[in-house]
């Protein structure tokens, strides 16, 4: 996983629903970013802002990295059992863009602690793994404005505190894949259950069961009791 890849752009949740319509209708990646282009010309962006947005969606579902084609090609031939798109999406993010990741579990952190997140504890907790770099800084902004565009935080637009929004259902069919994406955030080989149906990146979840992992076929489960399984990413 490519942990310098960094969401420096903030995303609306209707023009990744087009990005996934794109990807549903073709596997052209190439094809896909200039129907994006297109299809966002009526987009609020000037035109420098519209093409680094269009970068940034790209990989999402369009032309997701190596790392992540098995579940982003997953989550879009099943995309159609989703009502609400918009736990795919972030879903689909955190798997692509790890620094999307660490902004939420920062966010979710904060929420269990205070029940709200300032700009100032989220720079704290990402300085502290990132280092103190601008870059860190302007782009954690943009996560936050992306999560407040998804609802799932509140707070004014010039606020340097947020708190919780909607909390969103994944559907049950969509918990392995989800564990599948925490995997990748976090780089790591495998994560306990418990700890992933606690995961404070899915903050914005109301709940995620990791029961039944059937049907999906990324995931290895291995029992750590008869109350407990691991999970790790399929060779």
């Amino acid at each position: 996983m490519n942990r310098s890849r960094i969401l420096n752009r903030p995303l609306r949740p209707e023009w990744l629903d087009i990005s996934l319509r794109l990807a549903r209708a073709s596997s052209d990646g190439r094809a896909g970013r200039e129907l994006l282009n297109v299809a966002l010309r009526d987009a609020p962006l000037a035109e420098e802002a519209r093409k680094k947005t269009v970068e940034a969606i790209h990989p999402v579902w369009l032309n997701p990295p190596s790392e992540t084609a098995n579940l982003i090609r997953w989550g879009i031939e099943h995309s159609g059992q989703a009502t609400d798109l918009r736990p795919l999406h972030l879903v689909a993010l955190i798997a692509t863009y790890p620094f999307f990741g660490d902004v939420c579990a920062a966010v979710g952190r904060s929420l269990r602690l205070e029940n709200s997140v300032t700009n100032a504890d989220l720079r704290n907790r990402l300085h502290g793994r990132l280092g103190d770099r601008e870059v860190v800084d302007v782009a954690a902004r943009k996560c936050i404005q992306t999560l407040r565009a998804f609802d799932v935080l509140t707070g004014q637009a010039r606020s340097g505190e947020s708190t919780q929004g909607d909390q969103l259902l994944l559907p049950e069919s969509f918990a392995a894949w989800a564990v599948h994406a925490l995997i990748l955030s976090r780089n790591t080989d495998a994560i306990d259950g418990t700890e992933a149906e606690s995961a404070p990146e899915f903050f914005f979840f109301l709940r995620l069961s990791t029961g039944n992992v059937a049907g999906y076929p990324y995931l290895d489960r291995f029992a750590i009791s008869p109350s407990r399984a691991a999970y790790a990413i399929t060779v």
